[in-house]
């Protein structure tokens, strides 16, 4: 049987035996030179329960990782007119959105309305029925991952579609971070639930 380790912050602060302080890692800092995208259906979408986790853990990632921490999701417009500030892109991000869009991939930069106010990346990310079922080919070919023939499903093919945006977006995020750690956090949850 394993040992039952407690992470509180607050322990491996202040205890050197702690397993966190015995690793030299500083809980209350984001790595240097990482950066951090977490990937989610419910970024600015309210649908369920990982929606109230999001924003009940935003401060503390905006904190800790500050101008490095994006959260991802998909572009809805009548839900982003109301939890979603645009503004305009800078720096490597804004090339990273600028290929994209070359690609006919369009993303959204902004501010999600929430307390901590984190950066976030909306993606259009619905794929014309011909573009689409090539990328189910491709899962299938891939990854063995099969999907009904002939069958329209909005959480199938949602799910499809917005999983190979964030495909291209990591793809031109590491084109444009210059090869410095990239680190996706994804919540495997699909469209509507």
């Amino acid at each position: 049987m394993f040992p039952r380790l407690n992470f509180s912050h607050a322990d491996s602060a202040q205890d050197p035996s702690h397993p966190l302080a015995q690793a030299g890692v500083d809980s209350e800092r984001a790595p240097p030179g990482a950066v951090l995208f977490e990937v989610a259906w419910e970024v600015c979408n309210q649908l369920g329960g990982i929606y109230q986790v999001l924003r009940s853990k935003a401060p503390r990632m905006v904190q800790r990782w500050r101008n490095r921490y994006w959260l991802v999701g998909p572009y809805v417009e009548a839900k982003a007119a109301l939890d979603f500030e645009p503004r305009p892109p800078t720096g490597w991000i804004a090339r990273v959105i600028d290929d994209l869009d070359r690609q006919g991939l369009k993303v959204h930069h902004g501010r999600w309305l929430i307390p901590g106010r984190p950066r976030v990346l909306l993606i259009e990310h619905w794929l014309p029925k011909d573009r689409l079922g090539v990328v189910k080919f491709d899962v299938w070919k891939n990854h063995g991952i099969e999907f009904p023939v002939g069958v329209e499903d909005y959480f199938i093919d949602g799910t499809v579609s917005f999983a190979d945006a964030v495909r291209k977006l990591m793809h031109a995020v590491c084109a444009q971070w210059r090869s410095k750690p990239v680190s996706p956090a994804a919540r495997a949850k699909a469209p509507g639930g």
